[in-house]
């Protein structure tokens, strides 16, 4: 798993909300967001790196601020990097040192949980970088999405039967919508 990524755009964004990705898995957008164009085995200037990897100076973080605590988890390291970048410093991705990052080790074992809450930092974050607008119509896809996904959760409870309660099956959606 590379640590270093592009700053999200907003069409990457909904993109990955409705997991484009997943039935075009060489679209240029995912490909370019994941720096899957150039080998890693060199030191570069990205955009950001995951919170698990960074490395910097007291005094930057003295500067440009700590991790935002409005994320709860995921994209609090891009803002972070955003804010690096704003007051006129690099990020750099290393191939020299490795770090072993534990994945859902600190939130939900559950993937849809995680996946909603990904989401909604997503949006925090757009709201932040990109402006009300942006995050407003990122909500509505969001919506949208969580609508397709409750009609989907439904209709599977209603064919395969009560192999789980309701509930568990319409929770997820529900809380994107």
């Amino acid at each position: 798993h590379v640590s270093a990524r592009r700053f999200v755009t907003f069409m990457g964004a909904v993109m990955d909300l409705f997991q484009i990705h997943l039935y075009f898995p060489n679209n240029c957008v995912a490909r370019r967001f994941i720096y899957d164009n150039w080998p890693h085995d060199h030191v570069r200037r990205v955009d950001w790196v995951t919170g698990a990897a960074i490395m910097t100076q007291r005094g930057i973080f003295k500067q440009c601020g700590m991790l935002d605590d409005r994320f709860f988890m995921y994209f609090e390291d891009m803002d972070f990097c955003m804010n690096v970048k704003r007051a006129g410093y690099e990020v750099y991705f290393s191939p020299e040192f490795t770090v072993v990052h534990e994945h859902a080790k600190g939130g939900s074992h559950s993937l849809p949980v995680r996946r909603v809450d990904y989401f909604i930092s997503l949006n925090q974050n757009l709201q932040k970088h990109k402006g009300c607008l942006a995050g407003a119509i990122f909500r509505m896809c969001m919506v949208l999405w969580g609508g397709i996904y409750l009609f989907i959760r439904v209709v599977k409870y209603c064919i395969r039967g009560k192999q789980t309660s309701f509930s568990d099956q319409i929770d997820v959606p529900l809380r994107l919508i």
